[in-house]
């Protein structure tokens, strides 16, 4: 953590500082932290056509149209700022950790690219184990 630096903005006043103490994960000031810094990106992003759904240290990023391709282009430009925003604060995404889950009751999904990220493809899938349960995408 020793040297590095953040600025905290609120209006016009910046205040700037060096980060000597991190927050533990599972603490329990880590998801409002974590809320202070993602707004930048899911205010961003919710002006990119994009819905935004955070819980804790988590993005969702939801994405609707009618056509896949555009559907595809929407997510990997919403892909994009993310890594963009990311590389400007200095924080790293697991593209391992990632899912990407068309809720579509299309059966042929041609057209619906896999985006990438960090120049790692994220595939796409039906299910999702979150907190011990299974969504199915149809």
């Amino acid at each position: 953590m020793g040297g590095r630096k953040i600025t905290a903005t609120h209006t016009t006043e910046n205040l700037k500082g060096s980060v000597t103490r991190d927050c533990p994960h599972g603490d329990v000031l880590l998801p409002l932290m974590w809320s202070l810094v993602v707004d930048e990106l899911i205010g961003g992003l919710n002006e990119n056509e994009c819905y935004i759904l955070g819980y804790a240290d988590d993005i969702a990023i939801l994405i609707c149209g009618k056509f896949l391709n555009t559907v595809s282009e929407l997510l990997q430009e919403a892909l994009t700022m993310v890594q963009q925003w990311c590389d400007r604060i200095q924080l790293s995404i697991n593209p391992q950790k990632m899912v990407i889950v068309p809720f579509t009751r299309r059966r042929d999904l041609r057209g619906l690219n896999e985006p990438t990220l960090s120049e790692h493809t994220l595939h796409l899938t039906t299910k999702v184990k979150y907190l011990g349960f299974i969504l199915e995408g149809n």
